[in-house]
């Protein structure tokens, strides 16, 4: 996942000082804030250096958070409403996945939706 420079300049990243302890896992905090079309987007993320698997959570942040995001707090509005999500990694398998969990061939049963937005 690219982000443009135009984009990161609407990221703001700010390291909180403080750990948190996630399966056995030392995690750094971080507070975000992004701005984009006109709304705010507040997250605090606690990662680790141990885990390297890239994800979207991180790579969308333009490398500006290094480490695997193990807990995350989202701070969001949609359409007015506060929305707050919260997510934390509870298990942590190492084990081969099939290339084929991976196939992002479109089904032929796939037919386009025409949401009538331009």
């Amino acid at each position: 996942m690219d982000v443009s420079d135009e984009d990161l300049k609407n990221i703001d990243v700010t390291e909180t000082g403080d750990t948190k302890t996630i399966l056995g896992y030392k995690c750094k905090g971080y507070n975000v804030i992004v701005n984009k079309d006109s709304s705010t987007t507040k997250m605090t993320m606690y990662t680790t250096d141990k885990i390297s698997a890239p994800n979207q959570n991180s790579t969308g942040l333009g490398g500006k958070i290094k480490g695997y995001p193990m807990y995350m707090v989202l701070n969001i509005s949609q359409s007015g409403m506060p929305l707050k999500t919260t997510m934390e990694v509870t298990e942590i398998k190492n084990e081969n996945v099939d290339n084929g969990k991976f196939d992002m061939t479109i089904p032929q049963e796939y037919s386009e939706m025409d949401t009538g937005k331009n």
